[in-house]
């Protein structure tokens, strides 16, 4: 080649070099958004839906190397990186799956506590034989200051017979207190006063059974 045509040929290459300017530097550190594949083109570009339901499109530049497994509805990482004028651009493009967050594992309650057996039945106590009773005298029953009714006259009088025999007779009065089956042959308690030197009925009672002589345990 003369010199005269090598001239020409760098005048020509200065003039196409001026057309496109230089790429502005990038800004900043690299940045990457995820997501599902909804839609690409291979070396213009690629559409990814994000956990969140949000979609996004990003330009790729037709000399990035585009992974051979990329696939619709498969996961992409898209990387990126802020230029000087304002732009953006893609600086690569991978389909590893994202790490998963490791959930702390939840804490489990410690077990109750052993609790000491119960301490054993204290045994109940088996009663001896019963221990006997002395025999004593014979019991008897005795109605003490106890009269037999022998005649009543209501309104008037009654006549009472004592242990030893001898009668006795006692004016009724309208204060007079007797039982309301009152009969001839019962056994009687009389109360009485004496009212202007004459003994007067205050009340007929019947007697109580006393028990006397009772046997008692040694």
């Amino acid at each position: 080649m003369s010199a005269k045509l090598l001239v020409a040929f760098l005048a020509s290459a200065a003039l196409n070099l001026q057309d496109f300017p230089p790429t502005p530097a990038p800004v900043g550190p690299e940045h990457v958004d995820s997501g599902t594949v909804v839609n690409y083109e291979e070396g213009r570009n690629v559409v990814i839906r994000r956990p969140d339901g949000s979609q996004a499109i990003y330009p790729v530049a037709s000399n990035l190397n585009w992974p051979p497994d990329l696939r619709m509805y498969g996961w992409v990482n898209v990387y990126w990186e802020d230029l000087a004028d304002g732009s953006f651009r893609v600086t690569r493009l991978t389909t590893e799956p994202p790490t998963p967050t490791p959930v702390p594992a939840t804490p489990t309650e410690p077990p109750p506590p052993t609790l000491p057996p119960p301490p054993p039945a204290t045994p109940t106590p088996t009663p001896g034989p019963a221990r006997p009773v002395k025999k004593g005298p014979p019991v008897r029953l005795s109605i003490e200051n106890a009269v037999t009714l022998v005649a009543i006259n209501p309104g008037h009088s009654i006549t009472v017979q004592d242990k030893g025999g001898a009668r006795h007779t006692y004016r009724l009065d309208a204060s007079s207190q007797l039982p309301a089956k009152l009969a001839a042959k019962q056994k009687v308690i009389v109360e009485t006063k004496t009212v202007q030197g004459t003994t007067v009925v205050t009340r007929v009672v019947y007697p109580e059974i006393v028990i006397t002589n009772v046997p008692k345990s040694p």
